[in-house]
């Protein structure tokens, strides 16, 4: 799978407690600011969060959806994530 195929990343879990250094990551703003300036690794256009229960039931998990406009191609953050896309056994992630 090529880079240029696919431009969302997919958080299966993001804890109501998040912290990043000193960013709380509970919004949409947060996690652009992340993936804009922290890792650098691309261009968001927009985050969709997604509520639904937790395997026990008895609970709610929220998952993520980050699209990109565009990737910052020399970073060293995308370049990993381009080389682990290409061979999925590397890491347990979802590429969109």
């Amino acid at each position: 799978m090529s880079t240029s195929s696919w431009m969302s990343l997919y958080v299966p879990v993001v804890p109501r407690d998040l912290r990043i250094g000193e960013l709380v990551m509970d919004n949409e703003m947060a996690f652009q600011h992340y993936f804009e300036y922290m890792l650098p690794m691309g261009k968001v256009s927009r985050v969709d969060f997604v509520s639904k229960p937790n395997r026990e039931g008895d609970g709610v998990v929220t998952s993520a959806f980050v699209h990109f406009s565009s990737w910052f191609d020399q970073s060293s953050t995308y370049q990993d994530v381009s080389v682990a896309a290409l061979r999925p056994s590397m890491v347990d992630f979802s590429i969109l």
